[in-house]
């Protein structure tokens, strides 16, 4: 029976239970945990209604024009840096995202990194792990001498919205004050929580003791942290990344931390990904924390994300067109297609 119905690939992913329980009598689905596109079988790609991604595998252009048949790509996860929105949009094919997915567990990923830095946690940790004993006062202010009162410094975001919202209102609770920089939001966001919005990036660098970032990856973002916009900062800034790799130029980020125009810094994201570290422009560079684009992680987030990028796939199957859709990231690219929305 089940043999008749629509075909929904999870692409990256071989743990399918979410997702098969939520379209039960809509859809069989199947999960393929690839992660290179050309590794996607064509007898399944062709065949496949819908597509679920998480975030290891790029769809790219020769992949789409192989899923003949394919209405729409669900990403359980907000970003959608790794999808060809263009390609996609030009085949017909519908591209959405679940943008409220992870909120609160990034947001307190990035708090909790900012923590780290302000008070120096984990380089403590370390000296207590390799040995070293504090017989008194000068032992913990010769290890400690990089942590920060919080009180009176000025966080500054780069992006407000879902995550860089919960994380100011976590900030204020810390007693930082709040700046912004986000061109596309409307006025009435800082008054509505209580955070300052600044008219320029450069602004922004001027004013902040951190910066956390919280912006999608896009041409206009990409490298928004460089050697420019460091030389504008404060002398010994923090920077907190929990959003896209690309949006630091890591070389530049590394001669910062050496140089100490950068205090440290906090990457759950990397340029590339798995993390090439041992042979990135990272490696060597002091006062760092990486962690493995986990920040997005819980038990029940990954649940919900996972329930409603189901329930989105569902949607597209029983649609006649993609223009009901919620959280259509692609729209302005579709170009819509009667056979595969008929």
């Amino acid at each position: 029976m089940t043999g008749t119905l629509p075909l929904v690939l999870v692409l990256d992913s071989s743990d399918v239970a979410v997702e098969t329980k939520t379209l039960k009598g809509i859809a069989r689905v199947v999960g393929l945990n690839k992660h290179f596109p050309a590794d996607v079988p064509d007898d399944v790609a062709s065949q496949a209604i819908a597509c679920i991604v998480w975030h290891t595998l790029d769809v790219d252009a020769k992949l789409l024009r192989r899923m003949g048949k394919c209405k729409a790509i669900v990403r359980t996860g907000a970003g959608f840096d790794r999808i060809d929105l263009k390609s996609a949009g030009s085949l017909g094919i519908a591209v959405c995202n679940t943008p409220a997915y992870g909120t609160e567990e990034v947001a307190d990923s990035a708090m909790s990194l900012i923590l780290n830095l302000y008070r120096w946690t984990l380089w403590l940790e370390r000296e207590i792990a390799n040995g070293k004993e504090f017989h008194g006062i000068a032992d913990v202010i010769q290890v400690a001498t990089g942590a920060r009162r919080i009180r009176g410094k000025t966080l500054g975001l780069i992006g407000v919205g879902a995550i860089g919202t919960a994380l100011a209102l976590r900030a204020k609770a810390f007693g930082f004050d709040v700046a912004f920089y986000d061109p596309y939001v409307p006025d009435f966001v800082h008054k509505s929580i209580g955070i300052n919005q600044v008219e320029t990036l450069e602004e922004l660098f001027k004013i902040s003791d951190c910066i956390s970032l919280h912006c999608p990856l896009t041409p206009g973002t990409k490298h928004v942290v460089n050697k420019e916009t460091l030389q504008q900062a404060r002398d010994g800034v923090f920077i907190v990344n929990t959003s896209r790799g690309g949006l630091i130029d890591e070389t530049a980020l590394a001669e910062a931390l050496k140089s100490g125009k950068v205090g440290a810094a906090a990457l759950d994201v990397q340029a590339t990904e798995p993390s090439t570290y041992e042979s990135g422009a990272l490696k060597g560079a002091p006062n760092l924390i990486l962690t493995p684009h986990s920040g997005w992680y819980s038990k029940e987030a990954v649940i919900e994300s996972r329930e409603t990028a189901a329930k989105e796939a569902a949607a597209a199957i029983k649609a006649h067109s993609a223009q009901g859709l919620r959280n259509f990231v692609n729209r302005r690219d579709f170009v819509p297609n009667e056979t595969r929305w008929k």
